[in-house]
């Protein structure tokens, strides 16, 4: 017993020295998941119309807020197409656009769309882009190759809102009364030397219920060349990420060490063998034994 936990104890510690390397492998993944980091469009304009069809009429209110959100008030209509001019200067290409729907106390049910409930369909989302040191350029259109969501509703997934179909729609039942966001992946990034400017449609076309058009919402670009919507990471383990490792405390580096053998089952696996330590003693095992076979005797079972 003592030899064959020899053996296992060298094999922990054997694979205990490849711990550093693996590590580190694993502080990559970690940061490939760190959050991505937004900027809101500044925007210029945000209009609306009702239509088509033609001849359009003017939509809702829309009014552009401090932290760069439009919030939709006014009469309230089934039909709705909102459009925005806003510009962007990253500094590099840009890859993908997020849109924000936003609750709000001034919206029914607070939103984030204005349907009785909250709810909202958005029918179609478009996007078209022109570099800003060419002001008189047309906009061309923005391929989106993929998209995710915080949620969905049943029937109404993000994909119907690209699918240029007006007869689907995005929407958010039963999570209403909330913030919700949507990530739009752009084919090939798009970039200017001075700036983007960019032109968003909304478009809402769902007429099976009344009034369900946004209420509140942002739009915001990256440079992200694998944009989120989100991170499983906390707070304390983003920190830990953004310390170069030669200024990590003990106290952080510990914590490292301990989110890699979390989820290292092979670590997990050679450690608790090797915690199975033999007996001090062999006499131990001598009394285990005689104890085990005097209780299991005909004469001692027949006289208890």
């Amino acid at each position: 017993m003592v030899a064959e936990h020899q053996q296992k104890l060298t094999e922990f510690q054997n694979y205990e020295k490849t711990v550093p390397e693996k590590r580190r492998a694993f502080e990559t993944t970690l940061r490939n998941q760190k959050p991505t980091a937004w900027t809101t469009l500044e925007l210029h304009t945000a209009h609306s119309k009702q239509g088509p069809p033609a001849p359009a009429k003017p939509g809702a209110k829309l009014t552009i807020n401090a932290d760069g959100s439009v919030l939709a008030s006014g009469k309230r209509e089934s039909i709705d197409l909102y459009t925005v001019v806003g510009l962007a200067d990253l500094g590099g290409p840009i890859t993908a656009l997020k849109l924000e729907l936003l609750s709000d106390p001034s919206l029914p049910a607070k939103g984030p769309g204005r349907a009785d409930n909250g709810n909202l369909v958005l029918t179609e989302f478009r996007v078209e882009a022109k570099p800003l040191e060419r002001p008189d350029a047309a906009f061309a259109p923005v391929k989106l190759s993929a998209q995710e969501a915080t949620f969905q509703q049943d029937g109404f997934p993000l994909g119907n809102a690209i699918d240029n179909n007006r007869a689907t729609g995005w929407a958010l039942a039963p999570q209403l009364g909330r913030d919700h966001a949507a990530l739009f992946r752009f084919a090939k990034p798009v970039s200017g030397a001075a700036g983007v400017a960019f032109d968003v449609q909304l478009e809402q076309q769902y007429q099976a219920a009344a009034n369900h058009t946004i209420g509140k919402f942002r739009l915001s670009v990256t440079t992200d060349p694998n944009p989120k919507l989100g991170t499983p990471l906390t707070a304390e383990q983003i920190a830990i990420l953004d310390t170069p490792e030669e200024k990590r405390t003990p106290v952080q580096k510990e914590r490292l060490r301990q989110m890699y053998i979390a989820q290292d089952p092979e670590y997990q696996r050679l450690a608790a063998e090797a915690a199975k330590t033999p007996p001090a003693d062999a006499r131990v095992l001598g009394a285990q034994d005689l104890v085990w076979a005097l209780i299991n005797s005909p004469a001692f079972l027949f006289n208890h």
